[in-house]
């Protein structure tokens, strides 16, 4: 169970915007979901800002959707880790080719280990998310900072913004590993097994004599 944040009469709920600060939605998918109701209670006393306090705010419980099948996203990306995984166990260092094979080899264990890492790079970026809320928080809430408190919190936005942008590049690079074509992939391990194994078909009887 979640919570999240509304004002039923007036359509509006507690969302958290782009920039990581937070502000009103009309639509209830938007809604920010609390995990717990001590979490949703804090924000309302600490974090409202003047217009959100316009508002007649209530906690409502919500139900979290479970996965299905029609979940494409972690199907796809299941799909694709076992895929790249199966494509390298078959791809034995035997044979012809054996250092392209190698070079192969490598570059889909790389793939695995980047696209492996990409919940924890989604968790990250969310724990930096909610940090420079934070920092914003602190920013409002406290409009006559002197230099050294502001030079402080400037240092600490940066830093927080460049460590956001460096886990969005990573899931940007994820991403498009996550669009390479692993049929043509199969194909040339196919052929390199081809290879490795020839089997030929005697056309002409008269050979065999």
């Amino acid at each position: 169970m979640k919570f999240i944040i509304s004002d039923k009469n007036a359509h509006r709920y507690i969302s958290l915007l782009e920039g990581g600060i937070y502000g009103m939605s009309e639509k209830i998918e938007d809604a920010t979901k609390f995990k717990t109701v001590g979490t949703a209670k804090k924000f309302l006393a600490n974090c409202m800002t003047r217009e959100m306090k316009n508002f007649h705010w209530d906690l409502e419980q919500i139900e979290e959707e479970p996965l299905t099948e029609s979940s494409e996203q972690p199907i796809m990306e299941n799909n694709f880790l076992t895929k790249v995984r199966k494509l390298n166990d078959e791809l034995q260092l035997t044979g012809y080719e054996t250092s392209f094979k190698k070079v192969l080899k490598d570059y889909l264990n790389e793939i695995i280990k980047i696209v492996s890492s990409k919940e924890r790079i989604i968790e990250n970026l969310s724990f930096l998310d909610r940090t420079l809320t934070d920092v914003y928080h602190y920013i409002e809430m406290n409009p006559n900072m002197n230099a050294e408190n502001c030079q402080h919190i400037v240092k600490l936005q940066n830093s927080i913004l460049i460590k956001r942008r460096n886990c969005k590049n990573r899931l940007a690079t994820i991403s498009s590993l996550e669009r390479i074509d692993l049929n043509q992939l199969e194909k040339t391990i196919q052929m390199f097994e081809r290879m490795d194994n020839p089997k030929y078909t005697v056309k002409y009887k008269n050979l065999s004599k």
